[in-house]
């Protein structure tokens, strides 16, 4: 398991922001965390990455329980891309060889560039 919550919640100044969340991330998935704005993005990676603690439930990421240890150095917390940091001139192999640190041309004749264009 690399990722495991447990009936997360987060409450901010009397607002729930996340509510009794349960979410389990197998080796080899790749999740994709679509919501409207305010609807607790930002707040759930903050809090997998220790920048942010849950008001109730448990985290864990490696098996490892999260506590006030953060889990990405400093120097790594580029590689989070949310859309307020994303230019629309930004091109989709940027974000691929960024991510996956993996030559576009391994990728660039793939089923799902075809559909959405190059």
């Amino acid at each position: 398991m690399i990722v495991e919550m447990k009936n997360v919640s987060l409450i901010r100044e009397g607002c729930v922001i996340l509510d009794r969340l349960h979410w389990k991330v197998q080796e080899n998935e790749q999740w994709v965390i679509l919501g409207l704005n305010g609807s607790g993005k930002t707040s759930l990676l903050n809090i997998l990455l220790g920048y942010e603690y849950p008001s109730k439930g448990e985290v864990s990421v490696l098996g490892h329980r999260l506590g006030k240890t953060k889990i990405i150095a400093s120097g790594q917390k580029e590689k989070i891309l949310t859309d307020d940091y994303l230019s629309e001139t930004f091109q989709i192999d940027v974000h691929v060889r960024w991510e996956h640190n993996r030559p576009w041309v391994s990728i660039k004749n793939s089923p799902t560039l075809q559909r959405i264009g190059k």
